[in-house]
């Protein structure tokens, strides 16, 4: 009975809707990990000129999978971005990996695999999937000897593979 009860109560980490999904996936991090998340209802604005190649963005969504792979790594998110500047524009692109929903609600719009979106385009579709971020910047040493010459070259040398599950399962 207590297996059949857990795995009703995981189910609905992914598939209650609205609030009430948050609500249970916020109790999840409590009880599974101790996590207090206070919401916070808020959003703020971050001037994109702040941020530099290299510098890291975290997210957690609370949508039974970010809390699933949190809790599976012991981590604090669910997925990481890395924001890279085109060096000749110095325009602002956040990289990453993402994939359709298997869950059937994709938070997050197509095209899917190794990508780049532009830092305000990536900022609109990471509010509207009620995403929280945060910003680990690169330490200012680290930041100076960063080669956004070759983070480009590997980007490109992997744009649009799709997610690596194997990597990740394994």
């Amino acid at each position: 009975v207590g297996t059949m009860l857990s795995l009703y109560e995981t189910a609905q980490l992914f598939t209650s809707e609205g609030q009430t999904r948050i609500e249970r996936n916020r109790e999840f991090l409590s009880e599974r990990m101790g996590w207090d998340l206070q919401p916070f209802g808020k959003y703020q604005e971050l001037d994109e000129s702040l941020l530099k190649s290299g510098d890291v963005l975290q997210i957690l969504r609370l949508d039974g999978l970010d809390p699933m792979i949190a809790f599976g790594t012991g981590g604090r998110t669910g997925h990481t971005t890395v924001c890279l500047r085109d060096e000749r524009t110095n325009e602002l692109f956040v990289v990453e990996v993402t994939d359709k929903s298997p869950f059937g609600e994709d938070a997050w719009p197509p095209p899917y695999g190794v990508i780049q979106t532009r830092y305000s385009d990536w900022v609109a579709n990471a509010r509207h999937a009620g995403m929280m971020v945060v910003v680990l910047p690169l330490d200012e040493k680290l930041s100076e000897n960063f080669n956004s010459t070759a983070a480009w070259e590997f980007f490109r040398s992997v744009e649009a593979l799709p997610y690596g599950y194997p990597n990740f399962i394994y």
